[in-house]
């Protein structure tokens, strides 16, 4: 279904999970809205749901996140889910056009910062178990369980360029480490 979004002044219908806007730093009054994510009702019990990171440099507004059901849709582009969970990297411009939708990582990676810097490259941290997919690059790692759903024991840092394009991607690692596991 749809739901009705209203930011400063604007309102309109929107019938994916998440809202993008843009708002006048001035007078507070909407600019534009997009709807961004997968579509409502994918994923069925609602408890778990992306919380996208934006990141923004220039005229480039970055999106980074986890999406559930088969895509997440960003304009004209759509980034495919395997497994029913997924992460996606997109840029829009300040006008609110979609630019460019990628996918990353797997089921079990979990992005939670993204910051941009002047020239445009995107930089993200997060958590991820098993393995990761960054472009050619793959970090693995031994499964050290989770505290819940999302909440994986192995951190990471990544870099994407402008277009999306991973530049590389770093697990961290930990010279004195204890796991406790209840598994």
């Amino acid at each position: 279904g749809n739901t009705n979004y209203t930011v400063g002044g604007l309102t309109n219908a929107m019938s994916l999970n998440y809202t993008l806007a843009a708002i006048n730093a001035t007078n507070g009054q909407g600019i534009w809205l997009r709807d961004v994510s997968e579509a409502k009702g994918t994923f069925s019990s609602y408890l778990i749901d992306d919380i996208p990171e934006i990141a923004v440099s220039g005229t480039n507004v970055f999106l980074v996140g986890t999406a559930y059901g088969s895509n997440a849709v960003f304009g004209s582009f759509t980034v495919p889910i395997a497994n029913g969970r997924g992460q996606y990297f997109a840029r829009y411009d300040t006008a609110g056009n979609a630019q460019l939708a990628t996918g990353f990582g797997n089921a079990t990676t979990q992005p939670y910062a993204a910051v941009a810097d002047a020239a445009g490259n995107v930089y993200v941290a997060g958590n991820f178990d098993t393995y990761s997919i960054f472009g050619n690059d793959v970090i693995a790692a031994p499964r050290l369980g989770t505290f819940g759903n999302g909440y994986f024991g192995q951190a990471f840092a990544a870099k994407f360029d402008r277009t999306g394009t991973p530049q590389w991607a770093r697990m961290a690692v930990s010279t004195n480490l204890t796991v406790y596991t209840t598994e």
